[in-house]
């Protein structure tokens, strides 16, 4: 996926906010036609998908705008002529800052392919930050006490966020999916960018973005059905 089709998958996303909220302002005119009180909670459903909208194309334009930047900066690792050393170390607090720079992210990531970082994976097998394969894939979010939180990802060979960019060799955005993060399943999908030189693709920089809004617009869609003009509940089925 290009630069284009990412940006084409952003606009559907966008698209799907107003698609939501005509739903809403749909259901109520079937229900509530006359009523003003409903034609004020019309305009309030339509200003908070527009907003919603905008906010999500913002942030997944500076996800994609942070990745790439993370992509570039340990890609300068690999480049000899740099004369630039970075240590394992080094790129996870990179990353941890990163992240903790940026709190409308839930995280990110850096994986590499076995052994492409520093050809030292059996060295750090089971070390804080490694699994046995000592492979290189760090994993930072914000957890609940506002601070971030480090985990390490497995299986990197069977998701997609991790696969398509390497096989593509250019950044990919994934489709819509949850995730378990500090025992709370997230909605997101992942802004992944390839890091790369002109010989090889080492490994991914990943931002992960939530989509609660869109199960906040669906939630919308049926608590303005269910409400009349004078502020209760009452719901009805769709016949």
């Amino acid at each position: 996926m290009g630069s284009q089709s990412i940006r084409t998958k952003i606009a559907l996303w966008t698209g799907l906010c107003l698609l939501l909220t005509s739903s809403v302002n749909l259901t109520l005119s079937v229900f509530s036609a006359r009523e003003e009180a409903m034609r004020d909670a019309q305009q309030i459903a339509t200003a908070s998908a527009v907003e919603n909208m905008l906010r999500i194309r913002t942030v997944l334009e500076r996800a994609m705008f942070t990745a790439k930047g993370f992509a570039q900066s340990v890609t300068a690792a690999k480049d000899h002529d740099q004369r630039i050393t970075f240590s394992r170390r080094h790129i996870n607090l990179m990353l941890r800052q990163m992240i903790l720079e940026n709190p409308e992210f839930v995280g990110g990531a850096t994986c590499w392919e076995p052994n492409a970082f520093d050809g030292r994976d059996a060295e750090f097998a089971n070390t804080p930050g490694h699994d046995d394969s000592g492979r290189i894939s760090y994993y930072w979010f914000h957890n609940d006490l506002g601070n971030v939180s480090m985990d390490i990802l497995t299986e990197l060979d069977s998701k997609s966020w991790y696969v398509d960019p390497l096989r593509k060799k250019h950044e990919t955005l994934s489709e819509p999916y949850v995730y378990p993060i500090h025992g709370k399943d997230v909605f997101m999908t992942t802004v992944s960018v390839p890091i790369q030189d002109s010989h090889q693709v080492y490994g991914v920089a990943t931002i992960d973005v939530t989509l609660d809004f869109l199960q906040q617009l669906v939630e919308d869609v049926y608590s303005y059905s269910c409400r009349s003009g004078d502020g209760f509940r009452q719901c009805h089925d769709v016949e």
